[in-house]
This record gives C-alpha cells, structure tokens and sequence, in this order.
C-alpha cells in the first residue's frame, strides 16, 4: 500500500510540475502576444496619422497645381491681349522664350510634386525632427514663384499702360 501511494504521489507530484511548466509557458505567451498587441496599435495610429498628413499634402499640392495652371491661363490670355504690333517673326520668338521659361518654371514644380509624393509615400516620422518643414519650405517656395509670376505680370500691365497711353 505504502508503494502504491509513494508511486501515486510521484506521478501527481510530476504533473504538478508539468502543469506548472505550461502555466509558465502559456502566461508568457499571453505576455507576448499583449506586447504585440500594444505594438499593433501604435503603428495602426501612426498609420492613421500619416495618411492624414499626406492628405493634407495632397490637398496642398493639388491646390497649388490649379492655381498654377489659373496662372498660366491668366499669363495666355494676357499674352494675347497684349498684341502690341510686332511682327509675326519678333511675337513668335519673344512667344517661345516665355513658353520655354513657363515650361522649365513647370517641369520644376513637376520634379518639386514628384519629389513631395515620394516622401509622402516613405515618410516615416522617426526621420523628421519636424516633419511639416519641408511642406513649409515648398509652400514658400511656391509662394516664391507666385510672387515672381506676379511682379512679371505687373510689370507687363505697366509697359501695356504706357504704350496705350502713347498710341
């Protein structure tokens, strides 16, 4: 009797211990997949919060590419309205240098928006001590341009008024 229950507790005694080691195992599991988890939901957040910058972005881009193309219309329309009498020869040729400035002015803002939606599309906050410079300083420099389309505009409306004035 007496070695029937020494072996009866031995075997308790052994899956006490195995109990215990998959208690152990399984409460370190549940630890992990906590942790990943925490994990998960911290880059669901970030995720969130890129796509809304980059909405903004692409609000901002877009809205800066209407007001170019406006601008360009605007430029055209002066252009034409402007026919101060030259020949057909000097109008062609001052045409083609305005055209070619507009279009170099419009293959940089291609590159700029190209170059802005890349790093929207690898943006990665732990990069950027302060992520929304860089929409600051295209944003700028846009304005920039703006201004320079503006003060070429201004100055052609001054020459037009003079050879109005004179004719």
């Amino acid at each position: 009797v007496a070695a029937l229950l020494k072996s009866w507790e031995s075997r308790v005694s052994e899956q006490a211990r195995q109990f215990e080691a998959l208690t152990s195992n399984a409460l370190a599991l549940d630890a992990d997949i906590a942790g990943q988890v925490r994990r998960l939901q911290a880059l669901r957040k970030e995720q969130a919060e890129l796509r809304s910058t980059q909405e903004v972005v692409s609000g901002a881009v877009n809205l800066i590419w209407q007001q170019q193309d406006a601008l360009g219309e605007l430029l055209d329309g002066f252009e034409e309205s402007l026919d101060l009498g030259a020949s057909a020869a000097e109008w062609t040729s001052r045409s083609s240098a305005r055209a070619r400035g507009l279009e170099a002015q419009l293959d940089e803002l291609d590159r700029q928006v190209e170059q802005l939606a890349e790093e929207s599309s690898q943006f990665q906050a732990g990069k950027y001590v302060q992520p929304l410079t860089q929409i600051s300083h295209l944003l700028d420099a846009h304005t920039s341009e703006l201004d320079s389309v503006q003060e070429q505009l201004e100055a052609a409306e001054r020459r037009f008024a003079s050879v109005s004035l004179r004719a």
